[in-house]
Parts: C-alpha cells; structure tokens; sequence
C-alpha cells in the first residue's frame, strides 16, 4: 500500500511521502530505494540502521530517536529557531500515508501537528502559552 492521496490533495504529495510502504497483510513496512537513498545515512548518524525497522511502531521510534539526536546537536541559536526545529520534526510525516492521514501541504501537516501538540497539553491541563514562556519567550510558539 503506498500513501493514501485522494483527489484533491493529489498536487499536495511531498518528497518524504515516497519513503514508506506498508503491506496490508502482513502491516510489514519497508523504505522504498528512494527512502533508503534519502535517509539512511540521516538514520545512521543517530544509530539506526532502516533495514532494522519492520513495524510502523519501529519507524515512529526510529524517527524520534533521529530528531532528538539530531535537536541535541543544534546549537542553542538554532534550537530556539522555529524554522529549525519544525524543518527537524518534519520527519515525522513519512508515515502519513501509510497512517490513511490526508497528503496536504507542508505547511497543513505543520499545523496538524501543532494543534495535537496544544490539544494534548490542554488534555494534562497546561496552557500552551505557559509552556510556551518557560521556553524561553513570550512570543514563541509552542514546537511544531
């Protein structure tokens, strides 16, 4: 199974959507060449091998593993860069398709995941501006 575009989001279809395939039967997954071409080396850096990844549970683990790897590294300038940060989490979209989430824009899923961010901190009661100042600036936004 490849990644789920309908119609009107067929236009909307990022590099990283061609990185992951699923089996229906056997809910394997696997890195298709241009994935493994892209990521393995991203992927390694951070200790993780993708011929290892079986599951999606495995790649969604691999995933934070990279990022956080990966935000560590950053100097603090770039830590506090918003730009940075989101272009560093954006990895966490190569498993959308395979999900059945909708293929938007970039910038669409920025804002999805951003909006289960603030929904999950409403959940353990913590107001996302809080948050928001104990990291560092009252006009920073939350992580995307």
């Amino acid at each position: 199974m490849h990644a789920h575009c309908d119609e009107k989001n067929r236009g909307e279809m990022l590099a990283l959507d061609y990185y992951l395939l699923l089996d229906p039967h056997t809910r394997r997954v696997r890195f298709t060449r241009t994935g493994q071409k892209a990521l393995a080396a991203r992927f390694a850096r951070s200790g993780v091998n993708l011929a290892r990844l079986r599951t999606l549970d495995d790649v969604e683990a691999a995933i934070a593993q990279v990022t956080r790897y990966e935000y560590q590294r950053l100097p603090a300038r770039e830590q506090a860069d918003q730009a940075v940060v989101d272009a560093l989490h954006d990895l966490d979209f190569i498993v959308d398709g395979v999900k059945g989430l909708p293929l938007v824009s970039l910038q669409a899923r920025r804002e999805r995941r951003a909006q289960a961010f603030e929904t999950l901190l409403a959940e353990m009661g913590i107001a996302a501006d809080l948050l928001s100042d104990a990291l560092g600036g009252e006009d920073e936004s939350p992580p995307r």
